[in-house]
């Protein structure tokens, strides 16, 4: 998928169902590869934000939930370290994520713990 003139997003797409087990899940892993030097040559880098959202717009819906969640060490191995993974559950377990309220009461908080002189957060 092209992000810029130089740079593109890999993504492999998975929409849950492997033979008759379907896990609940969509999925989405994705890198970027860009193009350097004189004679093109490519290399692998992980995603920035601005390029996830549109990776995100792509495959789902503006009012769909999607989160990005790191697992333990142990289950990672998918052979790309830069890849980023994106998912989106099928089922209603998740509802919704944190109010309005509950979001900028978050933003308030990690403000003033990074304007404070003390490395203890306020």
């Amino acid at each position: 998928m092209p992000i810029s003139a130089s740079n593109f997003a890999v993504c492999v797409v998975s929409d849950g169902k492997y033979k008759k087990e379907d896990t609940g899940w969509e999925h989405v892993a994705v890198h970027i590869v860009y193009e350097f030097g004189r004679k093109k040559k490519r290399r692998s880098r992980a995603i920035k934000q601005d390029e996830l959202q549109k990776v995100r717009d792509v495959f789902w819906e503006p009012e769909d939930n999607v989160i990005q969640c790191f697992s333990k060490e142990s289950l990672e191995g998918d052979g790309w370290e830069v890849n980023v993974h994106l998912w989106k559950s099928k089922k209603k377990t998740i509802k919704s994520f944190p109010s309005a309220r509950d979001y900028m009461a978050s933003l308030r908080y990690i403000r003033s713990a990074s304007s404070s002189n003390s490395e203890i957060p306020a």
